[in-house]
């Protein structure tokens, strides 16, 4: 009964959770139907005087107006975005053990596998927004959108690159391109899971021979895919930055949150897991420092290559983060790389702390690559924001407790 109680607590947490998201989410939309021109005049003369930029309104009225309107699609597809990476990097993370043949993590398959279900429900909210765009409905992917003179940088108003990126850029291209990918990886996630289940139910080889198949291939499938996945659900919104190493830099980001919410869920649910050993929680500490010394790397690199070449279309990325939103991408490095080795250092590894907080980090990463581009000086954290992550989220942990809840994890794979 303890169970059946706890199972009820966490889908009513969740169901109003969801609730409260679909509130703040519809105040957002409605404040922003009704908004008069004077209070757009009245916002960009606050951020005049509080960041000491110059914001020619009467040049960039459109854009403006346009970026307004933007911004519950923006902060919409950031918590899409997020929680794809949380989903996809626990994906990549389970099909790392499975191509291993890793052993120790047998007790935990069925809460990467739980992480992983929401891939299916959240690829299609992604390919949704993006429906919207080309029916008009939101204007996230318009090419006019980057004529933004809030960092007052000239290089935007030449378009130097945008004609050598007209195929990437292509919103047609793009959305068949992610409608592909989404078939596939969606194809391989039943596979894989239906696979997982039928080797519980029936404790035979062949089901694990199969998931080993399925494993090397999509690995192999997502490595050629990769290259192109920061270009077109990021990079997008800037057309000007070139960078080749910032796939690599997504790919540590989706291992670390993913990761970080394996073993929070772990600690959440460790009293269902009956073979529960110091040793698990031991293997996904190392995970999680690793996989964020690993974003730190990259994070670092990218920055170094960018300053040591000093390449136009490279260097613009940073200079606008660093002209506006410094103290952000300050607190991000903090969170995301300097709390995690301070805490693997001290001898009290307070573990579900340091998991929440990647968490937040992360999130604060993909607000700062999404919305600077997206949403201009109008990006802060609001109704729209707070609504569309509490949306998604609850969707997330509702079909996590579910699917969680399904599985039989018993002895059978030990």
């Amino acid at each position: 009964m303890s169970n059946f109680y706890k199972k009820k607590k966490y889908l009513i947490f969740s169901l109003l959770s969801l609730i409260l998201g679909v509130i703040l989410l519809t105040i957002s939309i409605y404040k922003i139907l009704y908004i008069h021109e004077y209070d757009i005049i009245r916002i960009i003369d606050f951020i005049k005087i509080k960041n000491n930029y110059i914001y020619p309104y009467s040049i960039n009225r459109t854009n403006f107006v346009r970026q307004i309107y933007n911004r519950p699609w923006a902060a919409l597809y950031t918590s899409l975005l997020y929680f794809f990476s949380i989903s996809l990097g626990s994906f990549i993370f389970l099909i790392i053990q499975h191509i291993s043949k890793s052993v120790w993590p047998v007790i935990l398959i069925f809460i990467m596998e739980g992480v992983v279900n929401f891939i299916p429900y959240v690829s299609k909210l992604i390919f949704f927004i993006y429906i919207l765009n080309i029916i008009g409905i939101n204007n996230l992917f318009k090419k006019d959108i980057i004529c933004d003179s809030i960092f007052n940088i000239k290089y935007y108003e030449n378009f130097v690159n945008f004609f050598n990126k007209k195929y990437i850029c292509n919103i047609i291209l793009k959305l068949i391109k992610l409608y592909i990918f989404i078939y596939i990886i969606n194809l391989f996630v039943n596979k894989i899971l239906m696979s997982s289940k039928k080797l519980d139910k029936f404790n035979k080889i062949k089901y694990y021979n199969r998931i080993y198949k399925y494993s090397v291939i999509f690995i192999i499938i997502y490595s050629i895919y990769s290259i192109f996945r920061g270009w077109d659900w990021v990079m997008i919104f800037n057309f000007n930055w070139i960078s080749t190493i910032f796939n690599w830099y997504l790919l540590g980001t989706n291992l670390c949150v993913g990761v970080a919410m394996i073993t929070l869920l772990f600690l959440v649910f460790k009293s269902k897991l009956t073979f529960l050993s110091k040793e698990h929680l031991h293997d996904l500490k190392k995970y999680i420092f690793s996989t964020s010394f690993l974003w730190s790397y990259l994070w670092f690199v990218q920055f170094l290559l960018i300053w040591y070449s000093n390449i136009p279309e490279e260097v613009i990325y940073l200079t606008n983060r660093f002209n506006k939103y410094k103290n952000l991408e300050i607190l991000i490095l903090i969170i995301n790389f300097v709390i995690p080795f301070f805490t693997f250092l001290s001898k009290k590894k307070r573990i579900m702390f340091l998991c929440i907080s990647l968490l937040v980090g992360h999130y604060m990463n993909m607000y700062n690559m999404i919305m600077p581009e997206s949403v201009g000086v109008f990006s802060e954290i609001g109704f729209e924001e707070i609504g569309s992550l509490i949306f998604i989220g609850s969707i997330f942990l509702i079909k996590v407790i579910k699917y969680i809840e399904r599985r039989d994890y018993r002895k059978k794979r030990l």
